[in-house]
């Protein structure tokens, strides 16, 4: 269980931090 959420926080929330980072970098 907790390996899949795990997996879902950071797929989602890491994906989307990152996405936050680049564009404030890029902003």
């Amino acid at each position: 269980v907790f390996t899949v959420i795990d997996n879902f926080v950071n797929g989602h929330y890491g994906s989307a931090h990152w996405l936050e980072e680049i564009e404030a970098v890029t902003l």
